[in-house]
């Protein structure tokens, strides 16, 4: 699922994030369709039940040029929140110039 440019690594709790290098905003969509799609077509089995759950995600991007990795995050959690927010099970996407402006505004 991830190739080489793609960086896992886990925020705490149940939150994860995956760096996407040289990767288009278009294609950092598609990876999250791609992710949904392969967890909700294996539920895990938990003592004969399966127990499937859902995947919500926050997109984000920065420029070639930025540096500012901080304002990445907190830009991609702005749209986690927003994806929770608005029905779970989705993705939401926030680019630099909307992160931390209310939901519809």
């Amino acid at each position: 699922m991830l190739r080489d440019s793609a960086s896992p690594g886990r925020l705490g709790g149940e939150e994860f994030a995956v760096l996407l290098l040289h990767t288009a905003l278009d294609g950092a969509q598609a990876f999250a369709e791609r992710l949904m799609e392969c967890i909700a077509s294996a539920p895990p089995d938990i003592d004969g039940t399966l127990a499937p759950y859902t995947l919500s995600i926050g997109i984000s991007e920065i420029g070639p040029d930025s540096k500012d990795f901080s304002a990445l995050l907190r830009c991609a959690d702005d749209a986690l929140y927003r994806a929770k927010h608005n029905g779970r099970n989705r993705y939401e996407v926030l680019i630099a110039q909307d992160c931390g402006r209310p939901a519809g505004g």
